[in-house]
This record gives C-alpha cells, structure tokens and sequence, in this order.
C-alpha cells in the first residue's frame, strides 16, 4: 500500500496512532444554560412524575375494578389471605430481631410455635377485625 493513500487526511508529522483530544472550540458553549438548583425544576423530572403518578392511578383503577368484581367471598378470602402473610411477616421480623439471643431448643420449638400462632391469629383474630373495618368497601351478599 503506497504511504501517500494510507496518510491522506493526516497532518505532517502525525502518526497513525496519534488521537489528538486537546481541548478546543469544537464545541460551542450552550448559550444562557444554567443547571438548575434543584433536579425537581427540570420538564424531565415533571413529566417523569406524571407519567408514574399516571401508571399508579391506573394500576390502583385496575386494583379497584378487580377486587370490586369479586363476589363477597372471594374478596373475605383475599383480605384474610392478606392478613395471614402480614401477620406471619410481622411475626417472623420480630424474631429475628432477638433470634440469636434465643437458646436452641427455644429456635426449635419457638418459631414453629411463633409461625402457627401468627397464622392462627391472622385468621382468626385479624382478620374478622380488618372485615369489619371494611365492610363498606366490600361487595353486598
């Protein structure tokens, strides 16, 4: 390959390897551009929340319209299923707050005993009250 071809577009002196990143005027400055003094001001940031304020509402819609389509039974049935998992969450975050203080034949019997307890008052004691304080909110029979 003849060298002239292979340095077309180069300078003399410059090297195939040779990048030259020195700064210059390549790009000219944004006229009047100021960052603003808090990421909220920015239109991308509003649009951003309303595009999520607008899923959420959508998605809470989609939430209403789903539990109100349930018949009276299944809707008791979902809230006492979701009182069991709160109340077994709760129970077992509590336990772990003292776990390693608790002996070993404590950790056997205990926590199987604290999970069937939890389990037993999520749907027995919780969740009659948690139906109770939504018996507006639920379907008629």
């Amino acid at each position: 390959m003849d060298s002239r071809k292979r340095n077309k577009g180069r300078q003399e002196g410059q090297s195939a390897r040779t990048v030259d990143a020195s700064p210059g005027d390549d790009i000219p400055p944004v006229p009047n551009h100021r960052a603003p003094a808090n990421v909220r001001e920015t239109e991308a940031w509003k649009a951003s929340q309303r595009g999520l304020n607008r899923f959420w509402d959508n998605y809470r819609n989609l939430l209403k319209t789903s539990f109100q389509g349930m018949s009276r039974a299944e809707q008791e049935n979902l809230v006492t299923k979701l009182c069991i998992i709160v109340t077994i969450g709760v129970t077992v975050l509590a336990f772990l707050l003292f776990y390693t203080f608790i002996p070993r034949l404590g950790r056997v019997f205990g926590v199987p005993a604290a999970i069937f307890g939890a389990w037993w008052a999520g749907g027995r004691i919780v969740a009659p009250v948690v139906l109770g304080r939504m018996e507006s909110l639920l379907n008629k029979e």
